[in-house]
């Protein structure tokens, strides 16, 4: 949390993710929120790729994520279309790496911190095969967020072919770390309240008695 170190993130940005507080993803209605095409190529979760002849189809096991890349040459739709969690994907071939436009993702993810990208974001997607391993290369640009595009990489290596991925379920419930908080509460912080962001800035090399004890129920239960 507050890990904003090599992020190109203008000044909402920032503030945006200074603000996130992390009980906000144990909120009902947020708990089984499939991740963007933003964020999805780093979630560390299988993935099976097919060809379809008019577009490849990418789905990743964790929150049943399921991409569509279009290959007949379509246009993207206008900027009022539909946004969705995967996004709106075209694919061409440049050698024999695939690059893949996806423009029309909801807003997201950069990093699950807290550092979000909006519906205007484009991600570039660069996709080569090395014998068993794949390297995805992401380019986001973002112009409510980002000052510069974010360049990133995930590599995978490839699995069996025999090997089932199996479904996602994912049931939404009233969690205990809301406590006793109303429906409608959405965990936040106000400017300046941030208490990670204050130790963030000072160097520590111990803990208090408090954060000794929950690391070590933390470390209990592994």
């Amino acid at each position: 949390m507050a890990d904003f170190q090599f992020l190109p993130l203008n000044e909402d940005g920032r503030m945006r993710g200074e603000s996130w507080n992390p009980g906000i993803q144990a909120q009902p209605e947020r708990q089984c929120f499939p991740h963007s095409a933003v964020w999805a190529p780093f979630g560390p979760t299988p993935i099976h790729i097919w060809d379809e002849g008019d577009r490849i189809v990418i789905r990743m096991q964790s929150n049943e994520v399921l991409r569509s890349i279009w290959m007949d040459g379509r246009s993207h739709p206008p900027a009022h279309a539909l946004h969705t969690w995967s996004g709106f994907s075209t694919g061409e071939w440049v050698g024999d790496t695939l690059k893949i436009t996806t423009t029309h993702n909801k807003e997201g993810f950069i990093r699950r911190n807290g550092v979000y990208h909006s519906d205007r974001a484009v991600v570039i997607e660069y996709i080569t095969r090395h014998d068993d391993y794949l390297t995805d290369v992401v380019v986001v640009e973002d112009p409510v967020y980002l000052t510069a595009p974010l360049v990133r990489e995930q590599s995978y290596r490839q699995i069996p072919a025999d090997t089932e991925i199996y479904p996602y379920p994912c049931e939404q419930r009233w969690p205990v770390e809301l406590g006793p908080e109303p429906f409608h509460f959405t965990p936040h912080y106000l400017p300046g309240e941030n208490p990670v962001l204050q130790r963030g800035r000072v160097r520590e090399d111990t803990f208090s008695d408090q954060e000794e004890s929950e690391i070590n129920r933390l470390l209990n239960r592994r």
